[in-house]
This record gives structure tokens, sequence and C-alpha cells, in this order.
């Protein structure tokens, strides 16, 4: 009996059909990420992205100074080695840390010419890049938006694909440039200031002249050096980077409506604040983030970073994370996690300040986790326990964590709101002052002047926040505290990174442009 042609052809359709459909969503993006800063607590979050976007099937190929353990078949790191011992061990800080806004971006400035030099011009995973044929097909770039844009004059090497930035300090005045968002300096305070949008005529006209002379400064000489550096070291006159950067598609910048100043953005500018943040493990956690065996590989190979040593002498011991669950679970009148970040290191801290915080601890009936990066600390009292490298997001974490003291790096704040934890800071440069400014407005804490740091002044401020009622958070309210802050910010990150996205940031290239051409009109307005 012969069957009916119509309905051997539905058959036929409903088998092939599901097929079709499937290969219509399957959409994987070959990525080359351009993440080259020596900050271990910007890859943090560098990493949260890549892995997010190696997950959903995308192939990435990363230039860091940075090495991923947990990397898959489809990303891979190509390492600039080295970079973190030579900053380290060549580039000192010769100021004090109260130095005058001139002198905090003149050293930021030059750190930022000193790592550009070295990683281009000595780096076994440069001359790696440099060896991919010109015209190699990257279907997108990702490249960092700050301190080092030298890299970003590799752009025209693969094709210019579209670019999406990537800012870890929120939106800095270059930043706005690049995207064309508005920047009116009578509202919007420099990301070094510690100014609200709540400022009188004299402050103002500070944030004003501040913009104006970080405008000249940057795009006449910073960016120039940078690009006559990497001319030398490619052998070819490279573009203009203040050109190359204005053909970005889309930026992701680290920040959220929730503690940042209201301000207008562009359509190309997605608020992604947060990204890398995620509720505690419990303790201990501390597993080596590198094998012994990659350890030692990588000292053959001279790649290992200043990072990397100190976080297997404390991941890999596991008597020292079982000691730093008991004493945290031990805390029976709380803990106090006093951290710097990883670009200020306490064991380099003057002696009289050294002093003056064992001193002041020594007379706290909490206990102190300090972060400091040498094994040995001399007047330690038995109530501080010290560790070259912690699992800080797992440690804010701990029920009985009652205070952070903090540089206010934009990070640490972040996690320090998320779980709820009072602050006592202790800004330095770049973006802390402005951080530790909004976390005072929000009533989260307290701060120290580093210049005039005196035992009564620190257990001053310490009791001050921690007996306060006003900076302790029940559980509840920590929870509502995080949902409210993070996670519509999470939501929106997570459903920006669909597949078809990024088939759409070459179709929104030519709308990019001309928002950024209104953007750029807008920032003449308003001066």
């Amino acid at each position: 009996m012969s069957r009916d042609p119509r309905t051997v052809s539905t058959m036929k359709l409903r088998t092939s059909l599901p097929l079709f459909l499937m290969c219509c969503q399957v959409y994987g993006a070959n990525i080359l990420g351009l993440l080259t800063i020596t900050s271990y607590s910007h890859h943090i979050w560098n990493r949260s992205l890549m892995q997010a976007l190696a997950a959903r099937g995308h192939q990435l190929t990363v230039v860091s100074p940075d090495s991923d353990p947990n990397t898959g078949p489809n990303l891979t790191y190509i390492l600039l080695e080295g970079s973190y011992e030579h900053i380290m061990n060549n580039f000192k800080y010769a100021g004090g840390w109260d130095d005058s806004l001139y002198q905090r971006t003149s050293f930021l400035t030059k750190w930022s010419f000193f790592n550009c030099e070295y990683q281009m011009s000595s780096t076994k995973g440069m001359k790696q890049i440099l060896g991919y044929p010109d015209g190699k097909v990257f279907d997108l770039i990702i490249s960092e938006a700050a301190f080092t844009e030298c890299f970003m004059t590799l752009i025209p090497k693969f094709g210019n694909p579209p670019v999406v930035l990537v800012s870890g300090v929120g939106i800095p005045p270059n930043v706005d440039q690049m995207t064309g968002t508005p920047a009116n300096p009578s509202y919007i305070p420099d990301y070094q200031l510690p100014l609200s949008e709540h400022m009188d005529f004299q402050e103002r006209f500070l944030n004003f002249i501040t913009y104006l002379v970080n405008y000249i400064f940057h795009t006449y000489y910073y960016l120039p050096k940078l690009e006559d550096i990497a001319s030398h070291h490619l052998g070819y006159k490279v573009a203009s980077i203040d050109e190359l950067r204005r053909n970005i598609s889309i930026l992701l910048s680290n920040s959220f409506h929730g503690f940042d100043t209201p301000r207008p953005l562009m359509p190309n500018v997605i608020p992604v604040g947060g990204m890398h943040l995620k509720p505690a493990s419990p303790l201990p956690k501390l597993k080596p983030l590198v094998s012994q065996g990659q350890m030692q590989q990588l000292r053959l190979q001279g790649q290992t970073h200043r990072e990397t040593p100190h976080r297997l002498s404390a991941l890999a011991a596991t008597s020292h994370s079982k000691n730093l669950k008991t004493f945290l679970d031990g805390a029976k009148n709380g803990a106090i996690l006093f951290a710097l970040g990883t670009n200020v290191r306490s064991d380099q801290l003057p002696p009289e300040t050294r002093k003056s915080l064992l001193d002041a601890f020594s007379e706290l009936p909490q206990r102190i986790l300090w972060k400091f990066e040498t094994e040995d600390l001399p007047g330690k009292p038995d109530n501080v326990m010290i560790s070259k490298w912690l699992p800080q997001s797992d440690v804010l974490g701990h029920p009985n964590v009652k205070l952070f003291i903090t540089h206010c790096g934009l990070y640490s704040t972040q996690e320090a709101i998320y779980f709820g934890v009072p602050v006592v800071g202790i800004p330095f440069f770049m973006d802390q002052h402005s951080n530790f400014y909004r976390l005072k407005e929000l009533g989260v804490g307290e701060g120290l002047v580093f210049s005039s740091l005196t035992k009564d002044k620190i257990l001053n401020t310490i009791n001050a926040v921690i007996k306060n009622s006003r900076y302790t958070l029940s559980e509840a309210r920590r929870t509502t505290r995080r949902e409210f802050f993070f996670s519509r910010q999470r939501n929106l990150c997570v459903s920006k990174w669909k597949p078809a996205y990024w088939g759409d940031a070459r179709i929104g290239e030519e709308r990019s442009r001309r928002e950024r051409s209104l953007g750029s009109v807008t920032h003449v307005l308003t001066f």
C-alpha cells in the first residue's frame, strides 16, 4: 500500500526541521582578548568574562600576563611572561602615598609606559602574537580600555574586526572620549577626586580643570608616546590610537547604578559592575590555582609572575587552609580583614605606620586577618594572622568577619557591598578616594588618612564602625542589599552575551559611529 506523498513530506519535515533549527542556533565566534594590564585584581574580573564566553562555545585566544589554569579546549592564553616581576623589581614608587594629583597621575603614566615597553619588547608571548599572519581572522577583539592602550595598535593587523572594550575601573574620562559618552564636569566628578555629584562652585571649578588638563595630557602626550613605543618595537608606524579607539562597538564597564554617580550613558556603554562576584565558598577553599608540576614548568620557562608564588605558598599548604578556617571560626568577638589589594604591599609600609597598626590591633578583642606579603612580621600580636594571599571574597562571606580595612579599590569595594561588610577605608591613588567617598555617602563605613595614621586614630575609627549598629547589617539586610545592587546588573550582563549579539556587533557599527559623533558634540557643548 502506497503512502500519501503529503504524509511522507510531512514526516521528512518533522525529522529534518529540528536539525535545521539546531544549526541556526550554533554560532561560536573566534575572539582575541588583549588583556595586558599587570594587575591581578583586574584579571579576576577579566577572567570571569573569558570563562563565561568560553562556556558559551566561543573560541578565545587571550594575551595576558596572567594565565588561567581552568582553561578548556576553546580558551587559550598567550602569556606575557615576567611582567609582574619586571614591574616589581624595576619600577618603584618614589613618592609618598599622599602626593598631589599630578604626582599620582605621573606615577600611573610612567607605569603604563614601562609596562608597554617591556611587554612589547621582551616577552615570548608578544613574539607569538606577532607571528600570526597579517589579516588573520578574528570575529571580535576584546581590549582593555585603560593603561594598556598601546596594544590597541595591533587591531589593524587582524583586519579591524569589531572591538569590545572592557574597563575594570568604571568610566574614567579617557573612556568617555572613546564612547562619546557625555561627561559634564559640573555634576560628574573625575574618578580620582573625592567628590559627589553635589559640588559647590569651587569643587566644580577644580573638577573642570582636572578634566581639561587630563584631556590635553592624554591626547597630546600620553597616547602619542605609546604610539612611539609601539612603532619602535613593531617596526612600522602604527595607526593613531585616538582614531582606533573611536571605532569601538561596545564598552563593558565595571560600574553599576546603585553605587556610581548618576550620569547619562550612550547605548553602546553597558554597565556590568560586579560581574566577578559570586556567593562565598566554605573555608578552606584554598586549592592550588597552579599545580606543582605546572609551577615547576613555569619556573623553567621563566614565566612565573609576582602573584603565582604567593598564591601557591598559601594555597598549596593544607595546614594553612585549616588554620584559616580555625582562625575565623574561633573568632568569638568577630574578625577583621585587613587587605590593601595587589598593588599596595603591606610589607613595604613605613616602619612607623606598621608599628601604629600593630599597637592598635593588639588592643582589639577581634582577630585580625592581614594580607602581608612576607612570611615574617616582627612584633605580631597573638590575635593577628598574616598570609601572603587570601581568598578575599570567601573571607568576606564568613559570618564572623565584622569589618574590612581596605584600600577601596573598586573590586574590593564591590565585594564589601556585596557581602554587607562595613568598611574602614585607607585610599591611596586612582579611583580609591572616589570609591571611599561613595562608600561613606552610602553609610557603609569611615576612613583614615594614610599619612597621619596613629594608634589612637586607628583604634577610634575601628571601634566607631564596629560598635555602631548603623554599620552592622543583619543577614536579611545583607541579602536585600546584595539583590538590590547586583542581581539586575548580572541579569543584564548575561542577557547581552547571546550568540547572535556578536553578529549584531558588526551591523551596529555604523549606528555606534553616529552615537559617538553625537556624544562628541555634547562634550563640546558642556564646556
